[in-house]
Order: structure tokens, then sequence, then C-alpha cells
């Protein structure tokens, strides 16, 4: 930001451009510039306008366009000035010039005096030739006078009157040809009962302030006038009435502001004068005055090397029962956004680390549980099958082997060896290597056991197991196919096995624990189905265990508690399964035995979660987000200290951590914790000249949306799922619907296996691992239980951005709200501080996405509680400073965890203790402020509209075939079904005009909620019944309420107006946002701003006030700061629409066209953002 910018002039009105910019708001010397406004007394009021002038006699003066003005400051007096007229023209190029130029007879060159001199022959052949051309140049010029002085005739009578002529007031320099600044334009009054009130200008005359400060300077006043008729908008000329001059010393040193009455020096008006009331700069509003905030940065906190822009400011007059009354919007930048996101951001880096360190160690229990790792204190068993020894040489002649370990705490086996040839002997032979040597590493187990293993033991069971080793063996048989109770098709039937039968040896492992040599041991072999002895089997085993026989698996878990998905309100659900991530086992409660029996079966499933994936997700996730929270954070703290890069960007082209966010930084990752755009946007109504008597106050804050922006809206992965918060969160939770369905259907094909083989006499206590169906249908909750907690970390990470950037704009929202008299604080106390968002984003594509963000990250601030405190007491630690602020001083942050899944946060904000005991009111400082959030959302743009124009022509078409149908055959099925399924195949493109309704509605529920507790007219219910019971509508609801009723697939923009009027009757702030806080949020702001200042000065004129209320929300368009604000995000001061868009825009939304920036944005098509919607 640069406070030392040079005020740039206009040559005259053609070129003057009425829209504000950065470059005059920043002009130095900064709070240096007047302001004047102007007041016509009625005799300014020429009668018959520009057509009066055209028919004056042609040899009467007539003050042409611009024209100039000589002043000799030798003759300058300190409040009078003798000024003539003169007909020096300025007009430049312009080819009109010639209507505004009185009858001027040409000089023959033949009687020109300075002819009288001798000359030489060929000089006087030039001179001659000289004189003919001026004399020719003369008599065209006068042709083209006589034809644009008819011309302008009869568009001025082709108008009939329908139009009236338009003054205006510009301000000049001493030589009277630099125009500085130029009122709005005002009608010309036509009834001589609108004459006697005289015109008044809204927008006032700003001296510059390098200007300003110079005594010794000259300016003048300059009345003109122009015609109105309709050919002559764009070509017509401005025709100048009259003059004044001012001398800078009579006004920067006047004590009083007390208004001025100046003489209009004119040919053609006749006793003018011009009442004047000037004013110093407004661009700081005074301390503690209205127009201030807590928010608001120190006059030292605006400096070359500062954070902060300076303020944005204009004002406008307006007079009631015949005074002056002056209002000013101020838009400041809020010294607690960047301080409230480090202290956050700060918070949350802890909490990631703990969910990593969480993660860390639960990806360690996974591998350890492995039967291929040799992590932790597990056994070593190494296994060599020699050779089969056969009861009878006949049963076989060839077999295959496969080894399978079953655990003694999960109901599945593991199969270690895959089916390979085995020597058959007939006769006992010298153990030799047959088949390859098997070694894995079971866990030690001492809890857990699988009930049924337990009660096997007659007697005390051992104090450790490390499971069975089961060795299965197929035989080929000459014999018909036999029932293998092992093996089942995907279908979940027993396959038959043709022409094989299954022998199987099992034996404890833990039998063999330790020996000091490995022996070779001869281990009986059964049939499957009939249990007789078929042979034996010759192998070597070693087992060997950790020197510590105690499991600590679970004991390794660091606790989730602290972690950042529980901090951000995503807790696991206990389903009963293994693993806990992020969230820890739980407390021994109570459970519905039916419940209690399903999580006991999925305690015997083992691991849903493989080691690589968790392991994959730590380090490509977990530990980025990690990395990006911490330089997040030290990227903050060296902006608040001051210590970040020097050199100075314009401010939409900055992407270091600012206050000010630009909306050009939306994808910007490092910055996704800051709300972008933020101000503190005032409206203050002060009696001029006399700021102490009684005024007004109006506030509210804008913003972008607070939404995810750097992460995008598109699929997650490949064809995963897309959207915001609210769409992603949905998923989540049908995700884990289908995660419990897959859980049942396990549990059920488990039981019907068990069931199965106990029916056929079988005794088993694990699933064979070639068990297709099983198997499947356990891989399937592999598969949902990892998508779970991957799309669980995705919100959380999302979460934490919106809401960061949520809770920033909350708390400028409510400081700004206590910074005023105020009579609410009790209420606040007790029921919260209502915030009412006013979205105006449009519910189709990423903007649907960016609604569906801000609703959670909205509904999250209901969780917040503000506690101001005295700086008296030290700083907690972990505090963040707040700089550049008069009496804030730091922001802290504590998040508690409560049992309804929802953490709570605490926010303390340090204040200066002078403030704090003088200012800050008595409930205030007893109690913490919760926040009572709501959302209003209607979109307003060219992409609604055409939403609602698909919604509607679907239901139609829809409603024709339905009827078309039923008419035929009342049974068929409605080919409208296919037209919905076939719309919303593409969630991302296709608009969701339903879901506008469905938000408005909550946000009903809840105020009408707060209206009832702060003013209840039925039994009021608690924050739990809101959700399950509808309450009588409140009376201030009433008109709110129909509008929303009647909304579906309507632009009614009526909802937000009407909600943004009820929340300021119960006492709360606004909060206006759209995709940048730039374009529409201008339009609706000022709106309402338009709207405040006529129910201040109780407009009487209840038929013309819509009209009024128009008419000044454009002048704050064109005047105020919201184009400058558009400079600042995006460089250029221009609203980001174009002709067509407005076109399906709501009237009172509707900008002027002389600010818009049509196609073209940045000196590109379509580039930088481009247009909004």
């Amino acid at each position: 930001m640069s406070v030392s910018a040079t005020h740039q002039i206009s040559s005259g009105i053609s070129t003057y451009n009425p829209i504000s910019n950065l470059e005059r708001q920043y002009a130095s010397p900064v709070g240096h510039r007047l302001h004047i406004f102007a007041r016509l007394n009625p005799n300014c009021c020429l009668i018959g306008g520009v057509e009066a002038l055209l028919k004056q006699k042609k040899n009467q003066p007539l003050l042409g366009p611009e024209a100039g003005i000589q002043i000799s400051k030798n003759n300058i007096a300190e409040s009078e000035l003798s000024i003539s007229p003169t007909t020096a023209s300025t007009t430049g190029d312009d080819p009109f010039a010639f209507l505004n130029q009185g009858d001027r007879r040409a000089v023959s060159p033949l009687n020109d005096a300075n002819d009288s001199g001798k000359m030489q022959p060929r000089q006087k052949v030039g001179k001659f030739f000289t004189n003919l051309a001026k004399q020719t140049h003369q008599g065209l010029k006068q042709t083209q006078q006589g034809l644009e002085k008819k011309i302008t005739n009869l568009a001025i009578r082709a108008d009939q009157g329908k139009n009236p002529d338009l003054l205006n007031v510009g301000l000049y320099d001493a030589s009277g040809t630099q125009l500085w600044c130029l009122t709005e334009s005002q009608a010309l009054p036509n009834t001589d009962y609108e004459r006697m009130k005289g015109v008044i200008f809204s927008v006032p005359l700003t001296i510059p302030p390098q200007v300003a400060v110079d005594p010794t300077a000259i300016i003048i006043l300059k009345l003109w006038i122009k015609s109105g008729a309709t050919l002559l908008k764009q070509t017509g000329k401005h025709y100048l009435l009259g003059q004044c001059h001012l001398s800078i010393k009579s006004l920067r040193f006047s004590q009083v502001m007390a208004p001025k009455i100046l003489s209009l020096h004119s040919s053609v008006v006749v006793d003018g004068q011009l009442q004047l009331l000037v004013c110093h700069d407004f661009k700081f509003p005074p301390l503690y005055g209205r127009g201030w905030s807590l928010t608001d940065p120190g006059r030292n906190g605006y400096t070359p090397e500062s954070l902060f822009n300076l303020p944005l400011d204009q004002s406008y007059g307006f007079t009631k029962n015949m005074e002056w009354w002056i209002a000013t919007e101020r838009a400041t930048e809020s010294v607690v956004v960047l301080p409230a996101a480090t202290v956050l951001m700060k918070l949350a880096q802890k909490a990631c680390q703990t969910s990593l360190t969480h993660a860390t160690s639960v990806s360690s229990v996974l591998l350890a549980n492995r039967h291929d790792s040799n992590l932790g204190e597990k056994a070593t068993v190494q296994v060599e099958v020699g050779y089969l020894l056969l009861d009878d040489a006949n049963l076989a002649s060839t077999a295959l082997l496969s080894i399978h370990w079953q655990q003694p705490d999960c109901i599945y086996e593991v199969e270690l060896m895959p089916s390979s040839n085995i020597p058959i002997q007939n006769l006992q032979v010298p153990f030799s290597r047959g088949m390859p040597i098997v070694t894995f590493y079971p866990k030690i187990v001492t809890h857990g056991i699988l009930p049924a293993i337990l009660q096997q033991y007659t007697a005390a069971p051992p104090s450790f197991l490390i499971g069975n080793l089961r060795i299965s063996i197929s035989i080929s048989t000459p014999k018909t196919g036999i029932m293998d109770p092992f093996a089942t098709t995907s279908t979940g039937s027993q396959s038959i096995i043709a022409a094989e039968e299954i022998w199987q040896a099992t034996f404890p492992l833990e039998t063999y624990a330790n020996q000091l040599t490995s022996e070779i041991l001869s281990v009986p072999v059964h049939h499957t189905v009939t249990g007789a002895p078929m042979g034996k089997l010759a192998l070597q085993l070693k087992v060997s265990l950790p020197l510590s026989q105690h499991s600590h698996l679970h004991s390794q878990v660091v606790s989730s508690s602290g972690g950042l998905s529980r901090m951000m309100g995503l807790t696991i659900d206990d389903l009963g399964a293994l693993p806990y991530l992020d969230h820890d086992a739980p407390n021994k409660i109570p459970l519905e035995p039916q419940t209690q029996r399903r999580q006991q079966q999925l305690r015997t499933m083992g691991y849903f979660v493989t080691h690589e994936f968790l392991k994959d997700h730590i380090a490509k996730v977990r530990f980025q987000d990690l990395t990006i929270l911490a330089d997040r954070v030290e990227s903050y703290q060296k902006a608040l200290l001051h210590t970040s890069r020097k050199d100075s960007l314009p401010s939409h082209m900055d992407r270091e951590p600012k206050p000010f966010r630009p909306s050009s930084s939306r994808i910007t990752e490092s910055l996704a914790g800051i709300p972008f755009n933020v101000h503190n946007v005032t409206l203050s109504v002060e009696q001029g000249p006399n700021p102490s008597k009684k005024g007004g106050f109006f506030s509210n804050t804008t913003c972008g949306a607070p939404a995810d922006h750097a992460r995008g809206f598109g699929p997650l992965f490949l064809n995963g799922p897309s959207g915001g918060l609210r769409r992603l969160e949905a998923k989540r939770f049908e995700w884990l619907q289908k995660l419990q369905d897959a859980h049942s259907a396990l549990i059920q094909a488990v039981a019907n296996f068990f069931v199965t083989a106990r029916h056929n006499n079988q005794i088993v206590f694990h699933i064979p691992a070639r068990n297709a169906h099983i198997a499947a249908l356990r891989w399937k909750v592999f598969e949902l239980t990892q998508q779970y907690h991957e799309i669980t970390w995705t919100c959380t990470i999302r979460r934490l951005n919106v809401f960061s950037q949520a809770l920033g704009i909350a708390l400028t929202s409510y400081l700004t709200s206590i910074s005023q008299n105020t009579n609410w604080p009790d209420l606040w106390v007790k029921h919260g501080f209502l915030i009412t968002f006013e979205g105006l984003l449009s519910a189709a594509g990423k903007e649907l996405g960016m609604i569906e963000d801000a609703a959670v990250g909205i509904a999250m601030l209901k969780n917040v509680s503000v506690q101001l405190v005295s700086t008296k007491t030290a700083s907690p630690a972990e505090s963040v400073n707040i700089v550049d602020s008069p009496h804030l001083k730091w922001i802290h942050i504590s998040a508690n965890d409560t049992l309804h899944n929802a953490t709570e946060f605490i926010v303390r904000l340090g204040i200066e203790p002078e403030y704090w005991t003088t200012c800050v009111a008595e409930p205030l400082k007893r109690a913490a402020v919760r926040f009572f959030p709501l959302l209003y959302q209607v979109g307003v743009d060219i992409r609604q509209a055409a939403a609602h124009a698909q919604m509607n022509a679907k239901n139609q078409l829809s409603s024709s075939v339905d009827q078309l149908n039923s008419s035929v055959n009342p049974s068929s099925k409605s080919e409208g079904d296919n037209l919905d399924d076939e719309e919303d195949d593409d969630d991302d493109e296709v608009a969701n005009t339903d879901v506008l309704v469905a938000f408005n509605n909550e946000a009903l529920q809840k105020m009408n909620f707060y209206a009832n507790a702060i003013s209840p007219i039925s039994p009021a219910l608690s924050t739990q019944e809101l959700g399950n019971q509808q309450q009588q509508i409140h009376p201030v609801l009433a008109s709110l309420h129909n509008h929303i009723v009647g909304s579906s697939g309507k632009m009614n923009h009526s909802i937000l107006d009407e909600a943004a009027t009820v929340a300021q009757k119960l006492g709360g702030a606004g909060v206006v946002f759209c995709k940048s806080g730039k374009d529409r949020t201008a339009m609706h702001v000022t709106y309402k701003q338009a709207q405040y200042i006529h129910r201040f000065l109780q407009t009487n004129d209840k038929n013309n006030v819509l009209e009024k209320v128009y008419n000044d929300a454009t002048k704050l368009r064109v005047y105020g700061t919201r184009l400058p604000i558009c400079e600042k995000n995006v460089g250029q001061a221009k609203y980001a629409f174009n002709t067509l868009q407005v076109r399906f825009m709501p009237d009172m939304l509707k900008p002027p066209i002389s600010t818009l920036a049509g196609f073209l944005k940045g000196g590109a098509v379509f580039k930088g953002g481009g247009i909004e919607s």
C-alpha cells in the first residue's frame, strides 16, 4: 500500500471519470481533504433549461462549454473575487463544440489593424491566403453551429419534456481549466413548487489534499447544465450557467464548519446562489464515535511498511427539515482476521501432530500384527515339512499340501504356504528336506482370545497363545466328489471336489515354544469328513519366544484425544471394528445387548485397515498437511511481526499473509486459513456540521465466501465424490451406512459358515483363507473402512480452512457490534450473538460447492464463545498478539472436547485496561458470549436464473409426462423419472435449487427459536429440541416465512432483505458475501445502505421511496467504496458483470452500465478470474 500517491486531475467534463479509485482514496497527505456539499437556490434553476439558452439572441454573450476564467491573484480577496467570463474554449477535440459558441463575426483581412504596416509583395500574397483560410474556416464553423443547433432543438422537441435537463457542479483549479471533482447530476426542477426547494447535490466536491493544505490556493466552482433529452444522452454538451470562487484559507481554518453562501457570477442566471457546507476529511472516524470499531487499526497502523491498507470512504449530503445530514460510508480492514487465523492454525498444527502421532502408532500396530513382520516382541516360527507317511499305501499316489496359521484372537486363517506337491512315503525314512521352509512371526496374545478357543480348556488356559498351525492335504482319489467344508463358491455355497479328499493336521504352536533344538515331529493326519487317521506328517518345527510373553500391541497406540478430526467435530463412530483410528477404545459403557453382541463379533475379525494404506496415507496426506500447517503458522507469525518481505506489491498481486487477502488469491494454499476481502463496512449519519447531535449507525461485514477454494470442488479421486463440505459429509455418512451394511453382511456370512459346519458335525473355530465368498465380503469392509477414514480426514482439513475463515469474519462482526453503545449485551450473554450470513451464491457448479463449504463453516460457529478480558492479567500461553490495534492486545483460543462429540472453542480477547473498564458493557465483562449463526442464501445472477428455469422446465415436463402416462397406463413408470436420473448424473454442473430452500428453512427455524427466546409467544424449546419440534412462527418472522415458502424455483431477493431487517430488530449483525465479496456483495450492501439512509431520514414520499432508494444505491455503487474494493482485489475498478448478466439480476441489484467490466478483465478475455458468475 502506498499513501503517497499523487492525485490525478482531469482536464474537462468529457474526460472526467466519477468512479472512485485507490489513487484518489490514498492521495497524500492522508486525512487532509476538504469536502464541499452544494445546494442551489431556486434562482439557479434556469427556467426552460438548455432550450432557453439556445433561444438567446446571437449577439448575447453565452458562456460556452467548459469556458475558461481569467483570475488575477493580485486582485483576490479572502472572501470575494472579481471574475469576468471569457469566451476561451477548452473543448479540445469535441466535434459538437460549435453548439456552445456565440455568433462571432470574422475579421476581414483587408481591415486588419496589424496589416497597416508596409509589406513586401510576397508577404502580402502570403497574408492574403492566410486570412482567406481563416475566413473559410470561420464560415464552415458557423455552418456547423447552425446545423448542430437545429439538431439539438429537434432532439429536445422530440423528447417533449419527458426527461428533465441535468445540473451538476464542478470543482476546478484557479485557472478554471483543470477539473478535480464533479457532483452527481441532478434533475432541473420543472415546476414552481419543485423549483422553490432548490437543488441539493448528495455527492460532495472533494478538494484534493495537496490543494487543501495550501492556504494560498484558489478554487473555482462551476455550475453546468446539460440536456436530458434521450437522443442527447451520449452526445449532449454541458453549458456553463455560472461560477464562483473560494480561497482555501477561508475554508481550511474555519473553527466551525458553518454553511457558506456564495453568489453565482453568471450572464444568464440572476441572483443565483450556492449554499455550501464545507467539512473536514471523514476518512478516519472519531475515536469511539459512529463508524469506529474495535477492529479498526490505529492511525499508526497505516504506514508504507504496515499490514493494512488505508480505509476507503465516501460521504454524501442529505437534508432533513432544512438541515444538512452527512452520511459517510467506510470500508476498513480488520485487525483481528490475521491473528485469529494464526492462533487457530497454531492450535490446528498441534492437533494435527497429535493425529499424525496417533495414526503412526496405529500403523505400527498394524505392521506388528502382520505375520510377515518381526517388529515388536513376537514369536519366530520355522516349519519345514519332509514327507507324508501313509497308513495305507493305496490311499494316495500324489498329494498337495498347504500351511495355514489360525490366530488365537481372530477368526480368519492366514495362508502361509500355497498348495505344493509333498513327497509320499509308505515306510518311515530319515527326515530329509522335501519342501521349502516357512518362517513367520506370530504375535503373543494375552487378551482378546476367541471365546470358542478358551472354551476348549477345561482347566486354566495358558498365560499366552500364539495360535495353531493347520496343514491341509488334498489327495487325488478315484472316489466320487465330496464336500469341502473349507471352500465355498462366490455365492456362499460349498463347492464339490471331484475325486479329492481333504486331510489335515492341526496342533498348537505354544506347545513347542523355546525348545533347545528343532524337533522332528510326527504329526497325525486325519480325514476332515470321517475323522479317520490317514497317516503322519514328518516335519521339523522351531518356535522361539521373545523375552517377554506379554502383548503390548494395544498399549502402543497413542490416544487420539486432542487430534485434529476430533477438534473439527468429525468423530469416528465406534462400530466395534478394529483398528481404532482417530478415536480411542470405548469406555465400558453398558450397551444394548444387540449392539454389544455385534461389536463383539466384529472384534473377533481382526483389523479392517491395511498397513500399506495407512502408511501411504500418513506419508502423502497427514504429513503433508502437517507441513502445510507448520509453514502457515510460521508465515502468519512473521507477517504479524513485520518480518515478511519488504517489497511492496499492489494489493491484488500480493500473496503474503495480511489482514486483507484479495479474491485473486483464492487458489493460494498458504492463505487458505485467512478469509478474503474482509471489510468492516459502516455507514454513519451525522447532523452536519455538528456530529455531537443524535445520528445513526449501520454496519455490515462484507467478504468472499468462506470456502476452501484452494482445494477446489472437483472429485477427490477418480469417480470419487465432489463438491463442498455439506455434500462431502453427506457422502461420508452414506459410506458409513454402506460400511455398517457391509459389516452386517460379513457377520451374517460368518454365522452361516459356522452354522453349516456344526450342522455337518465339524468343529471349526476359524474361517479358511480360501473361502472366496467371505474373503470378498471381508475385503469390501476393508475398502469401505479405508474410504471412510480417507474422506473423514479430507473433511477435517476442509473444515479447518473454512472454519478459520468464518471465525475471523464472525469476530470482526461481533467486535464492531460491541463497539457502539447498545442495549443488547444482556440478551447476547443469555441467548447468544445473532450473526446472519447473507449469501448471494448460485446453487450451480462450483458455487454450489462454495455454499456447501460455507454452510458447514458457519454452522461450526455455534460452538464458539467469546470472552473479553482485561490485559491487567498476563496473556495466556499460545496467545497471539494483535498488532496495530490501540485497544485489542492479544487473542487466545482453547478447544475443549464435549460429551456431544463437538469441540467447544473459547476465544479470549485481551483488551487494554482503560477501554475495558470504561467502554465494555458490564454483562460482557462477566460472561462469555456464544455465537448464534444463521445462513440465508439466494442466488441472484444469470446462472441461478438458468438453474431455476431448468428446474421449472423439468418439473413441467415431468408433470406433463406423468399426466400422459397416467391417462394411457396408470401403472406404467413415468418417463420423467428417467429425465431426473439423467439430470443428476453430473453433480458438478447440474444446479440444485432445492438446497437453497432447505438452507433458508433451516435458518428460519433457528431464527424463530431465537426470536421466541428473546420475546416468547410460545413455550420455549431447548436447543436439543429445536431440531425435532416446530414452534409457532414469531410475528416478526411472518413476512420472511412467506417469502421462503414461495421461493422454490424463484429468484427472491426479498428473503435476504427481510432476513437482514429481522436480524437487526433482534439485535443481530449482518455478513454479506458472494464468491469474491466484491461484485454481487457490492450490489446488495449498497442497497441495504440506501434503505437505511431513507429509514433514518424518514422519507415521507412513500410513492417514490423505492425509486429514491434505487437512485441512492446507484450513487453508492459509482462514487462509493465498492469500486475501490474491486480494484484492491483484481486491479480494476469495475464490477465483474456484463450487460447480459445484468439483465437477469433483480432490479434493486443492477449496477450502472458505466461500472461494468464487460467480457474483458485485466486486459484479457476471461482471464484472471474473468466474469465472476
